[in-house]
């Protein structure tokens, strides 16, 4: 792929984002209410519960184990508390002991594919 073709993918990805940040702000003001962003940076790969950074933790890695600690989270699960902790919440919400959602193996694909359709 091309480097100019590249950065017009960016730009427009960008002009995306852009838009929904500006309508979420307009929605938001309107109520009382106040858009925080907050730069997602480290937010998987910090601990929650003591503030660790575990720099090896690679995108395969869906669950976030804190050698420093011991906390065990989903991933996501964790960043979204670094993020939330980044925002400053004033009010908790967040529980008062931090505590890892379960973590689920199915062993097979979540997502499936429906039977194809024939007319017969």
């Amino acid at each position: 792929m091309g480097k100019s073709l590249r950065s017009l993918r960016r730009r427009l990805s960008d002009v995306g984002f852009g838009e929904l940040r500006d309508v979420l702000k307009y929605q938001l003001e309107k109520y009382g209410k106040k858009l925080i962003l907050v730069n997602p940076a480290y937010t998987s790969k910090t601990c929650a519960r003591c503030g660790y950074v575990k720099n090896d933790l690679s995108l395969s890695d869906r669950v976030f184990v804190c050698p420093n600690c011991g906390w065990i989270a989903d991933r996501d699960y964790n960043a979204s508390l670094n993020i939330l902790k980044s925002a400053g919440s004033e009010r908790s919400l967040v529980p008062v002991e931090l505590r890892p959602l379960p973590v689920l193996w199915h062993g097979r694909a979540v997502k499936q594919e429906a039977p194809s359709f024939m007319r017969g």
